[in-house]
C-alpha cells in the first residue's frame, strides 16, 4: 500500500449574498491538514476564485496529488462546480451530477506550488438562501520514477508490469500526436533527465532500473 503523506481538505460552497474572505493556506511541510472555504456567489452569475489554496511540496521527492469528493450536499442547486489546478482538473459538478469526481496531478516537484483554482455557478432556480456543499479530499503520494499506472489504471506504489506494459504501448508517441493526452505520462524522463515530450528508450531505461521498487523507497 502506498505511504500516505498527508491527508484530508474539506471545501464548502455556500450560496448566498456574502462577499467572499479566503486566505491562502500555504503548510510548511507536506502533513495532514484540512480547510473549510466558504463562497459565495449571486444568482445566475459565474464566481471564479483564483488561489483559493495554495499547496507547496517541501518534500525532497516529487510527489503526486489526488483529489476526491467525500460528499455533496444540494448540488442539485448549481449549474457548474469546477475545482482545478496547475492546468488539471479535479472535481467537475455539472446541472447536478458529478461528472469527474477524482484526479490527480502527476509529480509535484520540490518546492513547487499547486495554486487550486474554484468556478461555479448556481443553476436558475437559485434563492439567496440556498447553501450547496462539498466535500474534498487531498492526499499526497511519494512517487517512485516508473510507477505510473497500476491495476486499477493509476500508480500503485510498485514499479511492475503494469508500467513497463504501459511505455512499451505507448513507445514512439510525441507532444502533438493525437493520442498524446492519452500516454503523456510515460515520458518519465529524457537526455536532460526531465520530460522531454516524447516515449522512448530514456523512460524504458527508467522504469527497468526501478523495476521492482515499491513504496517506501
Amino acid at each position: 500500500m502506498l505511504k500516505k503523506l498527508a491527508a484530508i481538505l474539506a471545501t464548502t460552497i455556500v450560496i448566498s449574498t456574502v462577499f467572499l474572505v479566503l486566505t491562502p493556506y500555504i503548510p510548511s511541510a507536506l502533513a495532514q491538514f484540512s480547510w473549510t472555504d466558504t463562497i459565495s456567489i449571486y444568482k445566475d452569475v459565474t464566481a471564479v476564485y483564483t488561489d483559493i489554496r495554495k499547496i507547496t511540496n517541501n518534500e525532497t521527492v516529487s510527489v503526486d496529488v489526488r483529489v476526491y469528493i467525500t460528499f455533496t450536499e444540494n448540488i442539485s442547486l448549481l449549474e457548474y462546480y469546477r475545482l482545478s489546478a496547475n492546468g488539471t482538473t479535479f472535481i467537475t459538478i455539472s446541472q447536478g451530477v458529478v461528472t469527474l469526481s477524482n484526479g490527480t496531478y502527476y509529480g509535484l516537484e520540490p518546492g513547487q506550488t499547486l495554486n487550486f483554482t474554484v468556478e461555479a455557478k448556481g443553476a436558475s432556480s437559485l434563492s439567496v438562501d440556498d447553501i450547496v456543499k462539498v466535500g474534498v479530499k487531498v492526499e499526497f503520494w511519494s512517487s517512485i520514477p516508473g510507477d505510473i499506472t497500476g491495476p486499477d489504471g493509476v500508480p500503485d506504489g510498485i514499479v511492475d508490469i503494469y508500467d513497463l506494459v504501459f511505455i512499451d504501448t505507448a513507445y514512439g508517441i510525441r507532444e502533438g500526436d493525437p493520442n498524446w493526452d492519452e500516454y503523456n505520462i510515460a515520458d518519465i524522463t529524457g537526455p536532460e533527465e526531465v520530460p522531454d515530450g516524447l516515449v522512448d528508450i530514456y523512460d524504458l531505461t527508467t522504469c527497468g532500473k526501478n523495476y521492482g521498487k515499491s513504496q517506501p523507497w
